[in-house]
């Protein structure tokens, strides 16, 4: 694998679910390592539904503020 993406590597989710994979699909006997690399896909998960949660509410606001000026003119 090319130097740049040997670096991002494990800041991708989908690093994590291949290795969880690949353990169950070896019939690996360690679930206690499936079981890791699916929380850290859970955190994952955690910190863009809040990132997405963020962008909505501050859109939302945008929208709020756009629709009271329009009603004011």
């Amino acid at each position: 694998m090319p130097e740049f993406f040997q670096a991002i590597n494990p800041y991708l989710p989908m690093t994590y679910a291949i290795r969880g994979f690949r353990e169950i699909i070896s019939i690996g006997d360690d679930f206690g390592y499936v079981w890791h690399q699916a929380g850290v896909l859970g955190i994952f998960a955690a910190i863009f539904i809040t990132l997405s949660l963020i962008m909505f509410y501050i859109n939302a606001r945008k929208e709020k503020h756009h629709t009271e000026e329009e009603a004011a003119a």
